[in-house]
Parts: C-alpha cells; structure tokens; sequence
C-alpha cells in the first residue's frame, strides 16, 4: 500500500522493479469485498522527477492518531464532567480518567526529541495538582499541545483502543445530549451481539451476562457514564475475538 523511497536510484530497471511491488493485488485488504485498488508512493528523493513521471500527486492529510483522539476525548470528558458535578458516581469517574491522563503524561520521555520542545507542559502536567481543576484555557494546552505526544505508556491492543473511543463518544454523547448517542449505542449492541456468537471463548462466557444484557432496551432507559465506563471495562480486550468481517 506504500512505497518510500528514501534513497536515491538512477537504474531504471531496479526504480520500476521497485514500483512493482505496489502493484501486486490484494483482495478484502479493507474488508470483504473490498479490494486493494491504489498504492501510494512516498518520494523523498526526486526519484519521479529523474524518470520523468508525473503521477497523481496530493500534498496529504494527517489524521489524528488513534492514541491522539482517545486523550483528547478523555480531556473533554473531564470538561463534561466538571459540568455536570452533583451526579452519582461521576466524581469517582472524573478522578479515574484525570489519574489515567496524568500518568500518561508522567510516561512521556523529556529526552525524545518530539517532547522535549513540551518539556513544561509535561513537567506541568505529570503533576496531579494540574488535574484538580481544567478551566478552557488548561484543556486547550492539554488537546492542542501535549495529546499525541509519544509516551511510554503503551497499549498495543488497537481493537480494545477502539472500542474505548467508542465508549467515549457514547459518555460525550450522553452528558450533551447529542443525537450521535443513538447510533454510538447502536454500535455497541452490534459489538455485544458478535460477541455473543464467541461464548465458547473462556474470557468472553465470564462476560455472557453482561453481554446479553448490553443489547436489551432496558439497559440502555437509565444509562450513565459510570456504567458506560464499566462496560468499556470489562468488554474492551473480548474485541479482539470477534471476527474481522463482523468488526
């Protein structure tokens, strides 16, 4: 899917022989049915100059890491939160998430060239006493400048990441009242219901419950985001186990 020259190659048979290898087909590479039809070419060398190519060019996007977009969500859960302080159970909440930030912020290596240049930020907020209170101006030095950051926190597990987003839209959804909230619902029970069909998995059986529960009506009349919070808990590393096409 992605060619990147970084190096410079004046033979032409080797600079098509390299070319070639994008071309090589890939069916259901983004899922059933859904085949590999382009690749990209990352010329850092002015290789497609010297040959004189001219493919189609674009001056690229870079979307926000998965990592990126869970930390940022976290902050504005904790904004949410603020919002909403009186409700049961949502102070313990709030404590949790800000604790789970920090110590992600504490992981970040002052010496990595990429975080060096936030080293005060970092500094600032690896301390507990910056989580107490997040007015406007703190969250936005916290999603703009320090979420994404490389820290050595790390959780490999990309199919648990998602559905921790997922849960997040949900608990976002839920304090705004956003119309979002049913569709992000309707995932999860979808989620619920693959899992169902891997009860014969040891992990997934301990969770049948709870599982059976998540796709009923009843569930979701008197939702809150600490239940949320514990159905991401206790669902986020069974994802894994449901089958790539139903994902």
């Amino acid at each position: 899917m992605n060619l990147v020259f970084f190096k410079m190659v004046r033979s032409k048979t080797k600079f098509w022989q390299m070319v070639g290898r994008g071309t090589r087909l890939r069916p259901d590479l983004f899922g059933l049915g859904r085949n590999k039809r382009y690749f990209y070419i990352f010329d850092y060398c002015q290789n497609l100059e010297f040959f004189s190519q001219n493919p189609e060019t674009t001056a690229g996007s870079a979307n926000e890491s998965l990592s990126k977009r869970l930390f940022s969500s976290r902050v504005d859960l904790i904004g949410e939160l603020d919002r909403h302080q009186g409700s049961e159970g949502k102070p313990e909440l709030r404590d949790e998430v800000a604790e789970r930030l920090r110590q992600e912020v504490e992981k970040m290596n002052v010496n990595n060239f990429i975080v060096r240049p936030k080293r005060k930020l970092v500094e600032k907020y690896g301390d507990a006493s910056a989580w107490q209170s997040l007015d406007d101006e703190r969250k936005a030095e916290l999603i703009d400048e320090v979420a994404g950051l490389p820290s050595e926190l790390i959780d490999d597990d990309q199919e648990a990441k998602q559905f921790d987003l997922l849960i997040l839209r949900l608990q976002l959804g839920l304090l705004r009242h956003e119309k979002s909230f049913t569709r992000w619902s309707k995932d999860v029970r979808e989620i619920a219901g693959a899992l169902e069909e891997k009860a014969s998995i040891p992990m997934v059986r301990a969770e049948l419950e709870l599982i059976i529960e998540v796709q009923t009506e009843e569930f979701w009349q008197d939702i809150t985001t600490p239940i949320l919070e514990n159905v991401r808990k206790r669902l986020r590393s069974l994802v894994k186990f449901i089958d790539k096409t139903k994902r």
